[in-house]
């Protein structure tokens, strides 16, 4: 089963998909004036959590904010209900691996330069509702932090931090048993120098949690953008690394990385292909086939298998090789998805 943002019979929403690429549900579909962004599915399957951007004034862009909906389908219902007063933001959703918390981008009157947020979440029947536990994760300079990902423990978190108002991303860790606070809330470890991440991109990040391999995207103010890594345990305490390891090849533009569960393989798509390769950096191949505009891999929670979007349209194959098999119909235009 999938989740896609699409175009179903000329209709935008959020739906359901089975195995062959049919539409089985109607998640959610934007209200007069509201679009949705991105989205993520818990890891039991039972929710989606959603960026819905909703005009609320009209002398000013959309506010976004976050709204979950049961894959059984139903109403849909705000996380964390918007503060007129402050007029705030939250966007881009990522579950923690139990579940129980979620973390996301999280800004008063615009989105520009955001915090990060973490909620406790908690299910009341049909409907997934959140509060602050009063961990927000700010930026020093108060320039945004930016593509957020839970460690396997589900308490650290790693992201993206601007250390330049000419725009320099790090990678950064908020570790609560040894972050500083300033007034605003915590303050992560800063991992890298130069690290020259990429902006706008959610999924810039991708953790390996055995091994806690941090790998991100590079290449904001390059010529090409690669994957780096880094090792945690390579770092002592308050220390950062200047020289980073690569795995893959170079490309005008990486889109996103996708960790399979056991960790043993990362997917990306670059330059409109989809490819494989080994977290130790081995294995390097390309899944997709020549000549179509591919993107947004997701691997199966099994291991086995490996989606993406090619064309618009969803398409499947075995992860290990194998023809890639079309599934959506000509009416269902995919944007995003992932696997449920």
């Amino acid at each position: 089963m999938f989740v896609c943002s699409a175009t179903y019979r000329d209709r935008k929403g959020l739906y359901l998909l089975d195995d062959r690429g049919k539409v089985t549900t109607e998640l959610a579909v934007p209200g007069e004036g509201e679009w949705f962004g991105n989205f993520a599915v818990s890891p039991n399957s039972k929710w989606v959590a959603f960026t819905c951007h909703v005009r609320r004034r009209t002398d000013r862009d959309s506010y976004p904010i976050i709204r979950s909906v049961s894959t059984t389908g139903g109403a849909s219902h705000d996380v964390e209900r918007w503060d007129p007063r402050y007029e705030t933001c939250y966007q881009n959703p990522v579950f923690s691996p139990s579940g129980e918390k979620m973390i996301c981008e999280f800004a008063l009157q615009h989105v520009g330069n955001p915090d990060l947020r973490v909620l406790k979440l908690y299910e009341f029947g049909d409907r997934l509702d959140g509060s602050w536990t009063g961990v927000s994760i700010v930026n020093p300079r108060h320039i945004g932090n930016h593509a957020p990902q839970f460690m396997a423990d589900g308490e650290r978190v790693v992201y993206f931090g601007n250390f330049a108002y000419e725009d320099l991303l790090e990678v950064c860790l908020y570790d609560p048993k040894v972050a500083d606070h300033d007034l605003m809330g915590a303050v992560g470890w800063r991992l890298t120098e130069k690290a020259d991440g990429v902006w706008r991109r959610p999924r810039a990040i991708a953790i390996q949690p055995e091994w806690e391999q941090i790998f991100f995207i590079q290449g904001h103010s390059r010529g090409e953008e690669r994957i780096c890594v880094i090792l945690l345990s390579d770092l002592p305490p308050g220390g950062h690394r200047k020289i980073f390891d690569t795995v893959g090849g170079a490309h005008d533009r990486i889109g996103g990385l996708e960790m399979s569960r056991d960790g043993l393989r990362l997917a990306y798509d670059g330059d409109a292909a989809i490819y494989v390769v080994g977290t130790d950096g081995s294995g390097l191949r390309r899944a997709s086939a020549d000549g179509v505009s591919c993107r947004c891999p997701r691997l199966a929670r099994d291991g086995t298998r490996i989606a993406y979007i090619a064309n618009d349209k969803l398409c499947i194959a075995d992860l290990d090789g194998g023809k890639p098999v079309l599934l959506t119909a000509d009416d269902v235009r995919v944007d995003m998805f992932e696997w449920m």
